[in-house]
């Protein structure tokens, strides 16, 4: 192409001839150009099956856009619907974080992969209808109708914040012929803000075994608290004849105080300005202790004693803690 020049393609032909699978739901366009990173604009436009509705697909430039992130408003009272879209332009997996905000609630998918060159399609329309539950259990209501939608890269490495993944929301209305489209970023990636190890308080006999996690929880670049979610931690126990941790699970063995901790990377992001954003690897650790309970010294002859433990969640502003700080 020329400078300044503008041209038109008609995909029609060769999405019938690219033998695609006829349950395919949703799926990726992508161009390549030569050039400066912004110098090129492009757009699509789908037209439904009728020939009475066009949809436009804003096509987003990776190396363009401020932020991995996302912040779209959903719709879904009377005929209409909004599909969320988070596409990996890379070729490697990443992980992305989603909630979704309504009137009274948050719904949290938590920490999820999605795999290079695929797409992710939400539709919240489904999400809500089937009762579908989140990270925590917990569903969204049916009264449910509006709200707005988060989502940013995580868990990427120190550095440059790398853009690889792109997102929008389509909001349609086919009954009332309407469309309309989101791609807004936000100015960086989500940060970590703190870090705690649930559930808060674990009790058991000798060999009782509880699952513990390790959560994280975010803010974005506004300030605004996110919902924490799981993440996968380094465990380890000060005191092994007390109790032991293995993958969160947690084995209770003798009375006594043991510190429980989780250990993971997590990343702390800042504007360098001009768009341009800066990432930094922090090291969280949060714990739990376990506390000895009083122990009887008197017992019926023949009877069995039962030694208890009892684990106690230390509070977050004491234990949570890293290895750097925010610039």
């Amino acid at each position: 192409m020329s400078a300044g020049e503008t041209k038109q393609w008609s995909l029609t032909a060769a999405l019938r001839s690219s033998h695609l699978p006829p349950n395919l739901a949703s799926a990726g366009l992508e161009f390549e150009y030569t050039g400066a990173p912004g110098s090129v604009a492009m757009a699509a436009q789908r037209v439904s099956g009728d020939g009475n509705g066009v949809f436009r697909v804003p096509l987003l430039d990776p190396a363009a856009i401020p932020s991995s992130t996302g912040g779209y408003p959903w719709r879904i009272a009377g005929d209409s619907a909004t599909i969320v879209y988070v596409k990996n332009v890379t070729a490697q997996p990443l992980q992305y974080t989603l909630q979704l905000s309504f009137a009274g609630g948050v719904s949290a998918l938590g920490l999820k992969m999605v795999e290079g060159g695929q797409t992710v399609a939400l539709d919240l329309r489904a999400l809500r209808d089937h009762q579908v539950p989140d990270a925590r259990g917990q569903t969204i209501p049916f009264d449910a109708t509006s709200g707005q939608v988060l989502w940013s890269w995580a868990q990427q490495a120190e550095g440059e914040e790398a853009r690889g993944l792109i997102g929008r929301a389509e909001h349609n209305d086919t009954a009332h012929g309407m469309s309309s489209t989101y791609a807004c970023a936000n100015c960086c990636g989500d940060s970590f803000f703190d870090g705690f190890i649930s559930p808060g308080e674990i009790s058991g006999f000798p060999g009782t075994e509880t699952l513990c996690d390790s959560m994280q929880q975010n803010e974005n670049c506004y300030g605004t608290l996110l919902e924490p979610f799981r993440v996968s931690a380094i465990w380890s126990s000060s005191n092994t004849s007390v109790a032991t941790i293995s993958g969160g699970l947690e084995t209770a063995l003798n009375q006594g105080s043991a510190t429980l901790s989780g250990r993971w990377h997590a990343i702390i992001n800042f504007s360098e300005g001009a768009g341009r954003c800066e990432s930094r690897r922090i090291n969280p650790i949060a714990s739990a202790y376990a506390a000895p309970c009083n122990r009887s010294t008197s017992r019926t002859p023949g009877t069995l004693r039962m030694e208890r433990i009892t684990l106690s969640r230390c509070l977050t502003s004491k234990t949570s803690t890293v290895t750097s700080m925010r610039p």
